[in-house]
């Protein structure tokens, strides 16, 4: 099997309905403008508060120069491209999302007798990025540019399965409203894994999050 079917099987592959509805969600012309001012080494403070403050004494955030998202958590560890900047509200749906749902979630696993639960059971993927989802969006206000991640995370995977590189690069940046750093960094994301970024495929795993 090919990459991109291998990675359809573990994600799933998005219905015709659902990309309909991603697609009416990037139209919306009311998205707000926001100010970044909360640079990585500001924005790692907070996330230690926060992990702190729910008793997550084992976990740490960190800064890395060589990242590809503004923020990843892998393990134990939440960290932080050097470079990022972050707007307020984007800080408080990063807590939401990475912390109050992810974070706790895997620790209350792993105190669980079956540790099977600190890493997922079948399925497991698409209801807590789902549960992530809804939690980061109950702080965001409606017209937040964030709320259209997910729908734009299914759409560049959709559009790179039949697509090449520069071609889902520049989808990104023209279709759906990325910068053009942001454009970059998404079909990097989009296109990992593939031996041939330059043809038709995707790392599909950016569909689960809509």
């Amino acid at each position: 099997a090919s990459f991109t079917e291998i990675s359809l099987c573990l994600f799933g592959t998005p219905s015709p309905q659902l990309c309909s509805r991603a697609e009416r969600s990037v139209t919306r012309s009311d998205i707000a403008q926001e100010e970044k001012t909360v640079h990585a080494e500001q924005a790692r403070e907070m996330l230690q508060q926060a992990l702190d403050r729910y008793g997550l004494h084992e976990w740490q955030c960190i800064i890395r120069e060589m990242l590809v998202a503004d923020c990843a958590v892998g393990g134990r560890t939440i960290a932080l491209r050097a470079h990022a900047t972050f707007s307020a509200l984007h800080m408080e749906a990063l807590i939401a999302h990475e912390i109050e749902v992810h974070a706790l979630t895997s620790e209350n696993g792993a105190h669980q007798p079956w540790l099977l639960l600190r890493r997922g059971t079948a399925g497991y993927l698409t209801t807590q990025e789902g549960l992530a989802a809804w939690s980061q969006n109950r702080v965001l206000p409606e017209n937040h540019p964030k709320r259209l991640g997910p729908a734009r995370s299914l759409l560049a995977v959709e559009y790179a399965r039949t697509h090449g590189f520069a071609d889902t690069r520049q989808y990104c940046e023209k279709t759906l409203g990325y910068t053009s750093e942001k454009a970059l960094s998404k079909a990097i994301d989009v296109k990992r894994g593939l031996m041939h970024t330059s043809k038709p495929g995707a790392f599909t795993k950016g569909a689960v999050y809509f």
